[in-house]
């Protein structure tokens, strides 16, 4: 374990050196002539908890108090051409969930290295502290891939936004355990201030053990987003459809809010979630009603959301109340 360790290390202390290192080839001959100068440096931290309260209708659903999340975030640079993301998490396994290196010594290229959230979903690149609702849409939570480890380019133009990445496709400090990469792509278009559109795409690879043998079993993924925002309202939709192996599921969510008054906002989301094409009277649809109460903006923040689930076939009764109190210094 220590060998590896010093393997991620030495490894991130390569790639942190090298600009450094071509920049005081071509600046050398100005060295006696200019004296070095400080380099600009920065720091953001913050931290924030979320204490939640979950009653379930079902019979074995959860009726708890819980500590949803407590972290701590640090933001940075350590030039003007390196920054950097580190983000822990006390209430959830594994501690580190970001842990990012960037550089940008190409105008409009960012180049990202390190444990991030994949490009893909407009819903799952937004930070926990700025949900909108307490949970993501089940579309989300399952097929949108999450945080792993690789490396991605990233091009911010002034309506267009593109990213290209390689990751391991295990997740959250996990190596990879097969010899193939996994593929991602995400494109949004901003022609307006007040809408976007984009697209994600995900190619990959898991290997699975069947019995005695390991088995690869493909995992692929492609999403559309949608956003209108205008003075006081919003609307978002976000559409993934998956496939491992041979399942084919999809889903979508569309999500409605206005600011009644400048401290208190309605949300009305309708999502769908088909955990199997292939299979007929399978869908699950959800009706989430909420108010975010913003006590001191995301500082302090109540959310209240009652969930009306149903299900085709055999439904059952599982409605849920979620109520999170949200504290950020």
């Amino acid at each position: 374990m220590k060998g590896k360790s010093n393997f991620v290390l030495n490894l991130l202390v390569f790639f942190l050196f090298i600009p450094s290192i071509l920049n005081a080839q071509i600046d050398s001959s100005n060295t006696q002539q200019n004296p070095p100068q400080e380099k600009p440096s920065s720091l953001k931290q913050n931290a924030y908890f979320h204490i939640r309260g979950i009653a379930d209708e079902s019979n074995n659903g959860d009726n708890t108090f819980q500590i949803k999340r407590a972290r701590l975030e640090f933001k940075g640079s350590i030039n003007t051409k390196i920054k950097y993301h580190l983000q822990f998490e006390a209430m959830q396994s594994p501690v580190i969930k970001d842990a990012r290196v960037s550089f940008l010594y190409i105008p409009y290229i960012e180049v990202k290295l390190g444990q991030y959230k994949v490009p893909f979903s407009m819903e799952e690149l937004t930070p926990a502290y700025d949900f909108d609702l307490i949970e993501n849409p089940k579309v989300v939570s399952i097929l949108a891939p999450f945080r792993d480890v690789g490396f991605s380019i990233r091009s911010d133009l002034r309506w267009l936004n593109a990213e290209v990445g390689i990751f391991n496709g295990n997740g959250e400090q996990l190596k990879d355990n097969n010899k193939k990469k996994d593929f991602n792509w995400r494109l949004v278009l901003a022609p307006s201030k007040i809408y976007s559109i984009g697209i994600s795409c995900y190619n990959g690879m898991n290997t699975i053990t069947n019995g005695s043998q390991k088995v690869d079993v493909r995992k692929d993924r492609l999403g559309a987003e949608f956003k209108f925002e205008i003075d006081k309202a919003f609307i978002k939709s976000e559409y993934i459809y998956g496939k491992d192996r041979n399942a084919k599921s999809e889903g979508w969510y569309i999500r409605l809010a206005y600011r009644v008054i400048p401290n208190l906002q309605a949300i009305c989301q309708y999502e769908q979630w088909d955990p199997n094409k292939d299979i007929a009277d399978n869908k699950e649809n959800i009706l989430t009603l909420g108010t975010n109460l913003f006590v001191d903006g995301n500082n302090a923040k109540i959310q209240l959301n009652y969930l009306f689930v149903n299900e085709e076939g055999m439904p059952i009764k599982n409605n849920r109340l979620n109520i999170q109190l949200q504290i950020m210094f």
